[in-house]
């Protein structure tokens, strides 16, 4: 009898965490459709990123045999694998922030026109900070980058900032 008991215990237990992660998946689903293309930018952003850093790190060991400061090194390529997860931890905080504050809007008869505004900035600062990364390693392969790019992508990183949007 105590056997079947904690088995239906246990049951139960499962079928709840299963629920509570289908519910924490369906809110941060709905969320994220809200600028789905702007998440999928992101991730593709993230891989180039990382790609084109591996490349430089290639190419700059060929320069530069003989350097231990030049090459591909697994603990850098886990640190920028950690950084990335850290970038979308930080977006799911500022989606979280950006629930809290509707949902408290409401409470207090504040209308909100967007739900998701805290995290738009986030995930703006972040594309920003990838492009920077991928032109940073495109000038590392040897490619021609002009000023132009180069300055227009840092003032939009620092008007984020800055908060001068």
């Amino acid at each position: 009898m105590i056997i079947f008991m904690e088995d239906k215990i246990m049951k139960i237990k499962k079928i709840s965490e299963i629920m509570c992660a289908v519910l924490a998946g369906t809110w941060i689903v709905e969320y994220l459709m809200n600028y789905f293309g702007a998440y999928l930018l992101f991730i593709a952003l993230m891989l180039i990123d990382y790609i084109s850093g591996v490349l430089a790190s290639y190419k700059e060991a060929i320069e530069h045999p003989k350097d231990s400061n030049y090459g591909w090194s697994s603990k850098k390529g886990i640190i920028g694998i950690y950084k990335k997860v850290g970038y979308m931890l930080t977006n799911i905080v500022a989606l979280c922030l950006d629930y809290m504050l509707h949902d408290l809007s409401e409470t207090f008869g504040i209308k909100v026109s967007s739900n998701t505004w805290v995290a738009l900035v986030v995930l703006v600062w972040f594309i920003l900070n990838e492009l920077l990364s991928i032109t940073e390693n495109a000038a590392r392969l040897g490619a021609p980058i002009p000023n132009l790019l180069v300055k227009v992508l840092s003032e939009l990183k620092d008007d984020v900032d800055n908060k001068n949007l």
